[in-house]
């Protein structure tokens, strides 16, 4: 339980450094976001492979959309990464930290009949 907590915890400050860096757009910053991808990487693995690059790759593409603004790409690439982040006020954070607005998608309510539920009954006298 420990190594979870552990990992959520890195996960946690992998995101909130890529925040920072969609804030600052800092070489730093984004220095810090690879280095905390590469460590996320090796966690779990032995110390010798390295062939788990989910997060060094992710972190590439992010950052690289958060910083391109002209890139053709670069919607489809933040909403993907986006969707990835199960916490929603940190999503919300960095979707206003990199001006995308969220995917709204319109709730159609169905209008409920319910007059077979009242059939019968007479009125309230």
């Amino acid at each position: 339980m420990i190594a979870q907590e552990r990992r959520a915890a890195a996960l946690r400050e992998w995101l909130l450094a890529i925040l920072r860096f969609a804030v600052t757009r800092d070489q730093t910053d984004l220095a810090a976001v690879r280095s905390m991808a590469y460590a996320l990487d090796r966690l779990g693995s032995h110390p010798d492979t390295t062939s788990f690059t989910f997060f060094a790759t992710s972190s590439r593409a992010f950052c690289r959309a958060i910083a391109e603004q002209d890139d053709p790409h670069r919607a489809t690439i933040l909403r993907r990464e986006l969707a990835r982040i199960d916490d929603p006020r940190l999503r919300r954070t960095l979707e206003a930290a990199i001006e995308v607005t969220p995917d709204v998608v319109p709730k159609v309510k169905k209008k409920r009949d319910n007059s077979s539920l009242w059939k019968g009954l007479s009125p309230a006298r």
